[in-house]
């Protein structure tokens, strides 16, 4: 139910037309497909969950050292649960407003790169940095088919992500959580980017899609793929053509059952003009008015109730 697709043809020269229809096909029917033969070696994501393991291990006062009070930004326990089974490291691929200005990001815009909260443990800074470039080339190769499914010139979206705004997050839920009323780890949504890049391990298959039909279908967990969903900000630049479909995580049922995402939230430079493509435009109009990556975060915080403490969007 949810598409495999091969995009080992696309790494290293033009997509095969097969390829682009399958990714057409898979947006079009699904909204969720997995991709194989992407080319991150997996020595370098079983870095990833070797330190994920022993920080979500640790003590929680030791591991409370390393909140912060941005909603995207150092560990937390998961809301949803409660409990310490469910927790979270996030961090963004520009580290804090100084390196952000380093780049020759406007002053003005910097706020949004709140500083990284790095927790002490041998090794996580390296593998996870080094596996998030990996996940962003990735998400640029898809791109670059998402690209040729418009029919537009491959490299179309390249130039928008030059010091893009991704964040990466370590989702890791264990065993024996879930009753008869807490199922869920996380509730039905869409993501926010403009695609999302996953990488997941676990004994169940947590991740639930809503398909067309309005029935939920699980992702199979496959080691040698990454998940690809589309996010808001690409149903927008693409006027709907591109939609982002619904889906959820659910909480493990069975003492010691484990899940455990990695997981790229793709999003372009912070000052990228995001408005619908001529070539999607139809007799309609446009049904979004321009955004930027630092609008849409400011309001995506307001929408859905997530405090911070600092005047973030003050600029928008």
């Amino acid at each position: 139910m949810i598409p495999v697709i091969d995009i080992s043809d696309a790494l290293d020269g033009p997509a095969t037309r097969s390829i682009v229809g399958a990714i057409r096909a898979a947006i079009q029917e699904v909204g969720f497909f997995q991709v194989v033969g992407h080319g991150v070696d997996q020595d370098t994501i079983a870095q990833v969950y070797a330190a994920c393991d022993v920080l979500m291990n640790l003590p929680t006062q030791v591991k409370e050292q390393w909140t912060h009070p941005h909603p995207f930004r150092g560990w937390e326990r998961r809301p949803s649960t409660g409990i310490e089974t469910g927790q979270r490291l996030q961090v963004c691929g520009i580290g804090s407003p100084e390196e952000a200005i380093a780049r020759g990001i406007p002053a003005d815009l910097a706020d949004y790169f709140q500083t990284n909260v790095w927790p002490d443990v041998p090794g996580l800074r390296p593998a996870l940095e080094g596996l998030m470039d990996e996940q962003k080339r990735v998400g640029e190769t898809v791109m670059s088919l998402f690209a040729c499914a418009l029919d537009l010139e491959p490299d179309f979206f390249t130039s928008c992500f030059t010091n893009q705004v991704s964040t990466f997050a370590i989702n890791y839920y264990r065993g024996g959580v879930r009753s008869d009323d807490r199922e869920l780890a996380l509730g039905e949504h869409k993501d926010s980017g403009t695609l999302t890049v996953l990488h997941q391990r676990g004994e169940y298959e947590g991740l639930q899609v809503r398909m067309p039909d309005d029935s939920l279908v699980g992702v199979p967990v496959r080691p040698d793929a990454f998940v690809i969903n589309v996010g808001e900000l690409m149903e927008r630049w693409t006027n709907d053509r591109f939609r982002a479909t619904r889906h959820r995580v659910l909480l493990p049922e069975s003492e010691g059952a484990m899940r455990t995402s990695l997981t790229l939230f793709q999003g372009p430079a912070i000052d990228t003009v995001i408005a619908p493509l001529p070539g999607c435009v139809g007799d309609e109009g446009a049904h979004y008015e321009p955004v930027t990556p630092y609008d849409w975060e400011a309001r995506y915080f307001e929408q859905n109730g997530l405090a911070f403490g600092v005047p973030y969007g003050a600029n928008a």
